[in-house]
């Protein structure tokens, strides 16, 4: 089985259009919390956090990181087909994004398509990632079990 991305709504999937395959399966870390921590000189309690004492929440960096994936020479388009093809769809759009391991939520952000790396017989690809801290349900509603409130 070849775990594979798809974008928006079912449009493009890594595998199945583009025949790239996950160098592991890809995933989406949560956000950490951005924590801005101030100690206070006699305050036994530790330090307090600026953030959730100014918005009485936690609050969360947006998602980065890339996916890596291989695809075999062997297919009739070349890699510059398949890479400008893929760089014309997704480089610098927001769209939304599901893997394969959740297929009841999505993401949301922009991607980047690094330049691919030819080896002997295959070609290696990476999409960069920039994503909103949210995870959202198929309905469009955040889902709120994703982030510490």
């Amino acid at each position: 089985m070849y775990y594979s991305l798809t974008f928006e709504k079912g449009a493009k999937n890594t595998w199945t259009d583009w025949g790239l395959i996950a160098a592991s399966p890809p995933m989406v870390p949560p956000p950490k919390p951005e924590l801005h921590l101030v100690a206070i000189p006699g305050r036994h309690a530790g330090p307090v956090d600026l953030t959730r004492a100014i918005f009485n929440e936690l609050t969360y960096p947006r998602i980065t990181g890339k996916w890596d994936f291989i695809r075999r020479e062997e297919d009739s388009r070349t890699r510059i087909e398949v890479y400008e093809e893929i760089r014309s769809w997704l480089n610098g759009r927001k769209t939304q994004v599901q893997t394969e391991d959740d297929p009841f939520h999505y993401y949301q952000g922009y991607f980047t398509l690094e330049e691919p790396k030819s080896k002997q017989n295959t070609c290696e690809f990476s999409i960069s990632y920039d994503l909103e801290p949210i995870r959202y349900n198929l309905d469009g509603t955040e889902d709120t079990t994703f982030l510490l409130r």
